[in-house]
């Protein structure tokens, strides 16, 4: 387990930029949040939108601009970290061999399962967990500046809290993030794949091989369903892999209240994450993504450089 944290850790050494992808992130939604803190929101609005649901007139505006603002904050994020998780697995394997390193990995008691589970590992757990604290931090600065921009600020910051409802969008983000990337599993695996077997551009292996058995299937009329499976895993799947949290609100009056809201919360999540994992398009992903994630480990563990693989080179 020592071995394996610690080639996690090399995966962020090595790639520079994911480990300084939070700072990056949280300056730039500070940025973003200190723009919108110029309007300031009255603090009759706040106080009408704690007593009265979403208020009425301005009330009601500012209740819908600020979930927006929240609700874009995790958006963004959450395109930027498939963006992430696709570029990383396609370069992962790759630039080991591009750069040599593989020879240095390759003279070290760690085995080539271990590297390449550690890259998978990387591309979708540590990139998911580090936009999640991300957004988890954004909102609750957001919040805070919210806050700072009413008159009354420690009256203002409880009734802004007890609406957000912050925790129930932290909960709903975190299991869209489980089943994006349980979702993406497959693709994930073939990126890792193409990038250890590329020879110079996995990219062209990657996009340009599926789009021609796409081309292949559609010419020859063969009506295998492909590019309907494409379109369904990279589009359809990607932005709707299931509900993001429940959008309704609970009354919470005390600290025991708010951990039975969380607590139902969870097991909902929980049950819906369980039904969504028995879905046989979600189940063959995992099988096939674990073929392509053998085949990649097979592939680094036959060769130590460019000159002496035993399987082909792509172009």
């Amino acid at each position: 387990m020592r071995s394996f944290m610690a080639l996690l850790r090399r995966e962020l050494w090595e790639h520079v930029s994911l480990s300084r992808l939070l700072p990056f992130l949280l300056l730039f939604g500070f940025l973003v949040n200190l723009l919108d803190s110029i309007n300031p929101i009255p603090i009759d609005n706040v106080n009408e939108m704690a007593s009265n649901s979403a208020g009425t007139g301005h009330a009601a505006g500012s209740y819908e601009s600020i979930r927006l603002d929240l609700s874009s904050i995790g958006g963004e994020l959450y395109v930027i970290m498939l963006i992430l998780v696709l570029i990383y697995a396609l370069d992962a394997l790759f630039k080991e061999r591009k750069d040599k390193s593989i020879l240095f990995w390759k003279s070290l008691p760690v085995t080539d399962t271990a590297i390449v589970l550690s890259k998978l590992v990387t591309a979708v757990v540590t990139i998911p967990l580090i936009v999640y604290v991300t957004v988890v931090a954004l909102q609750v600065l957001t919040w805070l500046m919210l806050g700072l921009s009413v008159g009354d600020t420690p009256y203002a910051l409880a009734p802004l809290w007890e609406y957000l409802n912050l925790p129930h969008f932290w909960i709903g983000f975190f299991f869209q993030e489980v089943k994006l990337m349980l979702w993406l599993f497959p693709l994930v695996g073939w990126l890792l794949l193409c990038s250890a077997w590329a020879g110079k551009s996995p990219a062209t292996w990657a996009f340009m091989l599926p789009l021609l058995l796409v081309f292949i299937d559609s010419a020859f009329r063969l009506h295998t369903g492909l590019d309907k499976l494409l379109f369904d895993r990279l589009f359809i799947g990607v932005f709707f892999p299931g509900s993001a949290g429940t959008a309704g609100r609970d009354e919470v009056e005390d600290l025991e209240d708010f951990m039975r809201v969380i607590d139902s919360l969870m097991t909902s999540e929980l049950d819906n994450l369980m039904h969504y994992l028995s879905r046989p398009d979600v189940l063959g992903g995992l099988v096939v993504g674990g073929i392509f994630i053998a085949l990649a480990i097979l592939i680094r563990r036959r060769r130590g450089d460019e000159s002496n693989a035993l399987l082909p080179i792509g172009a």
